[in-house]
């Protein structure tokens, strides 16, 4: 029994189970809600993570991109292929190292953000509404703590597989 009611605890796999549902879930009503926007480029999760980190970094080479969104440098390739084709990515040659190229939203992509970003804060009011601001906190920090833990496991699994 939990120390604050009467309720059993949850097992492990129950909790996991929850948080994989949950993120699931928000996803759909993400993108449920992205594509009412009307935005000229059609942004899935893959295609939206890519166009953040590279927003997040300003400017970031290919390989390191690949590296910190954890896929195949030949998908980010892909992926890159495709926005450029759409204008919301440039490639830019790599002062430091001729061999490289590094990533740039392009303007069209930064219009588009605002009105995802804007998106964003409206789904994060809606979706954390029935939280109080302790809750929040606690909710972002545990989940910080899961990333963490998950992130290193997979870099300790990736070294492995590199021996």
């Amino acid at each position: 029994m939990s120390r604050n009611s009467m309720e059993p605890s949850p097992n492990d796999v129950h909790v996991l189970g929850t948080l994989v549902a949950t993120a699931h879930i928000l996803r759909r009503y993400f993108d449920a809600r992205l594509a009412d926007q009307k935005l000229s480029t059609k942004l899935s999760d893959s295609r939206l993570r890519l166009l953040l980190a590279v927003e997040d970094a300003g400017q970031i080479r290919m390989s390191d991109l690949a590296t910190s969104l954890g896929i195949r440098a030949r998908t980010v390739t892909a992926l890159v292929d495709a926005l450029e084709q759409e204008d919301m990515l440039s490639r830019l040659p790599d002062p430091t190292d001729r061999r490289a190229t590094l990533l740039v939203l392009t303007k069209a992509a930064q219009a588009h953000f605002q009105q995802v970003r804007l998106l964003q804060q409206q789904l994060s009011e809606d979706v954390l509404a029935s939280l109080t601001a302790d809750e929040r906190v606690q909710l972002d920090l545990l989940l910080k703590r899961l990333q963490h833990v998950l992130t290193r496991k997979m870099r300790a699994e990736r070294d492995e597989d590199k021996k």
